[in-house]
């Protein structure tokens, strides 16, 4: 027999009378040879659909053929007694609305239903979707008596760049070493230098050198002075997706620009600093929320850096790998390369 909730559910959404389904035990009970006739193998499809018009009641007929086409008319009595278990409103279907102003696509409508059956894990659901063009954005949901509203999916994440350093003595600039999780308060040690949009989705960005944000302007950056440059990316979060940020000290998302040399004295490489491994992004709180797909991905930035001294241009890839998920956090680090 396929899953006995399955079979519930089925009555359900047909909204059976446990009496009728009654009847039909009984006639089963008083006249064996219609169970019979019915399971024989050499029963043709027609003959069978004849004995169930003839001789079951109307409603009950699309459940009996249904039973009989599974070879689980013999269960029909253990999923009458399952089914009297029911109460009254577990046997009525939950209706529902979902309105909207564009219509959720699948994995939208997917979360809402996953939503649903989070809310009510023992009700069938009789959804149905309405436009309603007054809503603005987002989806109004309408359970029985109960209304949930889902705002849009947030579609932009944000990339900002970060300096920090002595702007008066370039060789004080390890004092002001990127550190601590979140990003400093501006004053003459640490400037914001630029905040750019970015789709929030997987996919491969370019951050700077021209490339375009998610409203199609050019980024460009310059490292005008000395001292460290850092990325930061942030998602604010939405109703499916907790809030989350790359993590301002994580040195695979920086970089340092040195003073230019004496010419009487040739410069010295800086020893390149390892990283330690990446932390996890900050996930603030993280929330249930509503159903997702995920997946690994490698994302590409590029800074073009000159030192205005020596109008040297250096041209630094950083990739950021980001771990998406969902349902729970999300992961990222830039490893310079």
């Amino acid at each position: 027999m396929k899953n006995l909730n399955s079979y519930l559910d089925r009555l359900t959404s047909m909204r059976m009378r446990p009496e009728v389904l009654q009847h039909a035990v009984d006639i089963l009970k008083a006249v064996p040879q219609i169970q019979t006739e019915l399971e024989n193998p050499a029963t043709s499809r027609m003959k069978r659909e004849d004995i169930i018009q003839e001789i079951f009641p109307t409603e009950s007929r699309q459940f009996i053929y249904g039973l009989v086409e599974d070879g689980a008319l013999g269960s029909l009595d253990e999923i009458l007694k399952a089914y009297m278990e029911l109460s009254d409103e577990e046997r009525t279907p939950l209706s529902c609305v979902l309105e909207y102003v564009t219509e959720p696509d699948d994995a939208q409508y997917e979360g809402i239903i996953k939503f649903l059956r989070q809310q009510y894990p023992e009700r069938v659901l009789n959804i149905s979707r309405k436009q309603n063009k007054e809503l603005g954005s987002g989806f109004i949901l309408h359970a029985g008596n109960e209304e949930y509203e889902f705002a849009a999916d947030r579609p932009y994440a944000t990339v900002s760049v970060w300096w920090s350093g002595d702007p008066d003595n370039p060789s004080n600039d390890e004092a002001y070493k990127p550190s601590g999780g979140e990003v400093p308060t501006e004053d003459d040690n640490h400037r914001l230098l630029a905040t750019w949009e970015i789709p929030a989705m997987n996919g491969t960005f370019k951050i700077g050198a021209g490339a375009l944000d998610a409203h199609g302007a050019p980024m460009y950056l310059t490292a005008e002075r000395p001292g460290w440059y850092v990325f930061v990316w942030r998602f604010e979060g939405d109703d499916r997706v907790s809030p989350a940020s790359s993590r301002y000290d994580d040195a695979w998302e920086r970089v340092r620009v040195l003073p230019p040399c004496e010419s009487e004295k040739p410069c010295e490489p800086e020893k390149p600093e390892t990283p330690p491994a990446p932390a996890e992004a900050t996930t603030p709180n993280p929330r249930p929320s509503l159903p997702v797909t995920g997946g690994d991905v490698s994302l590409a930035s590029v800074l073009a850096v000159s030192a205005l001294a020596i109008g040297a241009i250096l041209s630094i890839v950083v990739r950021w790998r980001r771990r998406y998920d969902r349902f729970k956090h999300w992961t990222m680090r830039w490893p310079i390369r």
